[in-house]
């Protein structure tokens, strides 16, 4: 199963109290490769279903986020512009599990939970 990637906006209004990227050390990311993986969980906070991505950070911005072209599609996945998001990865060979693509020593990782809502009473099937 391939899922589509996470799209968190790429129009971001920062609230007040939100930390933002320092933007003068983007050349730091851009270009270099993240592995993103997002683990869904339902209102009960119980894993329903776990995918992971691959690609090249194009952009790093509190406006646009942290956009990465994808490895394997033409889709861009962007994430939210959050400071500790991406951490730095250690160096060895990964194989994401969603489509067996194997990475050799990514720059970062970036993992996200989304949980659904309360109301949301759907539960997924893996």
């Amino acid at each position: 199963m391939n899922a589509k990637p996470p799209n968190f906006g790429s129009d971001w209004q920062q609230a007040d109290d939100l930390p933002t990227l320092d933007e003068s050390n983007s050349q730091q990311y851009i270009g270099k490769v993240v592995l993103v993986g997002v683990t869904f969980e339902n209102a009960r906070d119980e894993m329903v279903h776990m995918q992971q991505w691959a690609g090249v950070i194009r952009t790093y911005s509190n406006l646009k986020g942290i956009q990465v072209d994808l490895y394997d599609t033409e889709e861009i996945c962007s994430l939210p512009p959050f400071p500790d998001l991406l951490e730095p990865a250690e160096p060895g060979i990964y194989r994401l599990r969603s489509t067996g693509r194997v990475v050799e020593h990514p720059d970062y990782f970036a993992n996200l939970t989304c949980t659904a809502p309360e109301s949301d009473d759907r539960t997924a099937k893996a």
